[in-house]
């Protein structure tokens, strides 16, 4: 009897409790949610699954409103639900809890939680979701969230070990590739910050898969070619000869080591360095030193000849120079650069001007900024000056602030003063000016007259013309002793000898500024070229009439002329608006025929008739006829003539080296004449009389 009374009871309260769960879910659609949720607690104990369920459905309702509660029954609801048999699964599948909505709903509460975390993220409740919603869709979201808070945190730190302990820990972030790069550059710098060579080395040895090894193998190279020390680069290349940058190196230091371009310095490095890698290009180089290489024209472009006349650099070029120092300087796409006798490029096309190099450095400019570069194309003086320019052969000014200083070729200050000007060496001294005054300075930089002149202009070799107001006068160099400024000019000196002239009036001073003749003659139309003395006299005008003294003021010829030009062996000299000769007798040697008249030589004179030019020789005979449109005296004793065919070359004997058919004829160097034709160029050399055309 006891045992059918637990029985009845069992089933009693199984009844009951089932009956609490219909009632819940009634209470819970009818939106009673006080009476749902005290039904679903009286029948959790008997119905968990379907109770938790409601009751997970309950706290997502607005009133009751409580995401950790629903997460907490929901789970619940699934532990419980798959301990059921099938029988009870069908029973409670009339209030939809089956494991597809129990899966939907999770979901749902996830997708809660994750818009929570989005709102307010932090790294706890970021872990704290991956961790309990494992099944959310939005995990690798929170991943990346979760990282990205990790990754934030070490890159603060910046230490190497932080980002290597994030790579081992976490191989799948999308943040392994820049976690794997913050690793290499914190490395770089933990393990290089001494910069000490034996650091860089070590480096490069334990670290080969480290991408800065490229940054230390420059660090290197820098460290020991940045000096332009010859011994330095050696030393690199021996010891480091497996390194990329040793290439560089060993072509750095050939530029160095051959730096004026001299054979006898290529055979040096030669016998100096017989472990250079590019021994065969060396070799090469010493057979194309003694190679002449010439500009020729085809079209628009330009390229180079050698001395048969064969293209040894085709026509790929705007512009070319010489070859100087085994480089020339060409235009390409409007920016300069340097190729080598084997058409290598050497220097980048980058530059808007580049001079040609001289000690092996070149003056480049861009955007209207100065630097030099070296035969490598590093910079010695860096791209940052408003002038830079040749003072002497090893000496460079370089403008910057609106002053200028004088360096050496390595860019080491040779002087302590800067000025505001200054004018390239001459005869060993420089023009500077300071706070505005003119000065001259030395080789050794000591002002050799100080910057206290208005204008100074060299007058021999120890005194210069000196100006107060419009008045000059001479200051010499020894003890600074200054004659009186009182002549409104003084002359180039000649023969020992100088004109002054005050207002109209025509002397002469010797060296030291003594007045050997008085301002006694008069000024005319060709007095400053024709009044200074020369072996013959000078030609000086007295009331009105012409006169040849000698430096004593001595009449030795009266010139009864309008005009006298300049003596040589004759005399030229005006009458009736026409120009002829005389001996120095004052005998009429020749008409009195000619527009115009100019020494060349002391027995020729370019003359002029009729708009045309011919050389006329004191012999009394023409070396060229009147029939050329010009005529223009060359070095080498040579003329640059034109007639209606273009320009040619003649000698002082009339003779033509190079006929008149050319556009243009210019010196290429002092041997060779650059022949311009309308579409090419050739060349004559002066020595040899060799003409060179483009094949």
């Amino acid at each position: 009897m006891r045992i059918y009374l637990i029985l009845f009871l069992f089933i009693w309260s199984f009844s009951l409790s089932a009956n609490h769960i219909k009632k819940g879910f009634k209470e819970l659609e009818a939106c009673n949610y006080s009476y749902a949720l005290a039904h679903f607690q009286k029948g959790i104990k008997k119905h968990t699954a379907v109770a938790a369920y409601g009751m997970s459905r309950l706290y997502l309702s607005p009133a009751k409103y409580n995401i950790d509660s629903c997460y907490k029954y929901l789970l619940m609801s699934e532990q419980s639900f798959s301990l059921l048999d099938n029988n009870k699964r069908e029973k409670i599948k009339v209030y939809t809890c089956d494991s597809i909505s129990i899966a939907q709903m999770k979901m749902s509460v996830s997708q809660l939680f994750f818009d929570q975390l989005v709102v307010y993220p932090t790294l706890s409740l970021t872990n704290e979701f991956i961790t309990k919603h494992s099944w959310s869709d939005r995990i690798p979201m929170a991943i990346d969230i979760r990282d990205s808070f990790l990754f934030a945190s070490i890159v603060l730190t910046n230490l190497s070990s932080y980002f290597q302990d994030f790579m081992t820990s976490y191989p799948t972030s999308k943040y392994k590739d820049e976690a794997k790069r913050k690793f290499n550059s914190c490395q770089y710098n933990e393990l290089t910050a001494s910069d000490q060579v034996d650091d860089l080395e070590a480096f490069l040895k334990n670290y080969p898969e480290n991408p800065y090894c490229k940054e230390v193998e420059y660090r290197l190279y820098t460290r020991f070619t940045s000096t332009g020390d010859v011994d330095e680069i050696a030393y690199f290349v021996r010891h480091f000869p497996l390194l990329k940058t040793a290439q560089l190196a060993w072509r750095k230091l050939f530029y160095l080591y051959v730096k004026d371009y001299s054979l006898n310095s290529i055979q040096d490095f030669k016998a100096t360095y017989p472990d250079c890698p590019f021994m065969n290009e060396i070799e090469h180089e010493i057979s194309l030193f003694k190679t002449t290489f010439y500009p020729f024209k085809l079209g628009d472009k330009f390229g180079f000849i050698n001395n048969n006349g064969e293209v040894v650099i085709p026509a790929l070029y705007e512009e070319v120079s010489s070859f100087k120092e085994g480089l020339a300087v060409v235009l390409s796409s409007d920016l300069y650069g340097a190729i080598d006798k084997k058409n290598q490029k050497l220097i980048d096309f980058q530059y808007d001007n580049m001079e040609d190099f001289n000690w092996g450095r070149s003056i480049v400019e861009k955007k209207g900024i100065f630097g030099v570069i070296d035969r490598s194309g590093d910079f010695v003086f860096p791209l940052e000056y408003q002038d830079i320019g040749w003072l002497s052969d090893s000496l460079l000014y370089v403008k910057k602030n609106d002053l200028f200083g004088i360096y050496d070729i390595n860019n080491i200050k040779q002087c302590e003063l800067f000025f505001e000007d200054i004018i390239p060496f001459r005869n060993n001294i420089a023009r500077v000016v300071i706070a505005g005054k003119i000065g001259y300075i030395d080789r050794q930089f000591s002002m050799v007259l100080p910057a206290e002149f208005e204008d100074l202009v060299s007058f021999t070799d120890s005194s210069f013309v000196y100006s107060v107001g419009d008045k000059k006068g001479l200051v010499f160099t020894r003890d600074l002793v200054k004659t009186g400024a009182v002549y409104d000019e003084i002359f180039p000196i000649q023969t020992g000898i100088a004109m002054v002239r005050v207002k109209d009036k025509i002397g002469y001073i010797d060296a030291a500024g003594n007045l050997m003749l008085a301002l006694q003659f008069e000024q005319f139309t060709n007095y400053t070229k024709v009044g200074a003395f020369t072996d013959r006299g000078a030609i000086v005008r007295k009331k009105n009439k012409f006169l040849l003294i000698d430096t004593k003021g001595k009449v030795l010829l009266t010139l009864p002329y309008e005009l006298i030009g300049e003596c040589g062996d004759w005399i030229p000299c005006m009458k009736n608006f026409k120009w002829g000769f005389i001996n120095p007798s004052g005998k009429e040697m020749t008409l009195f025929e000619y527009d115009f008249v100019e020494k060349v030589t002391n027995n020729l004179y370019i003359v002029e008739k009729a708009g045309l030019v011919g050389l006329f020789s004191t012999y009394g005979t023409f070396v060229l006829p009147l029939s050329y449109a010009s005529i223009e005296k060359l070095e080498n004793n040579l003329f640059l003539v034109e007639d209606g065919n273009g320009f040619g070359i003649c000698t002082t004997e009339g003779k033509f080296i190079v006929p008149t058919s050319f556009q243009k004829i210019t010196y290429y160097d002092q041997d060779t004449f650059e022949l311009y034709s309308q579409h090419s160029i050739s060349y004559y050399l002066i020595k040899s009389g060799v003409s060179i055309n483009p094949k």
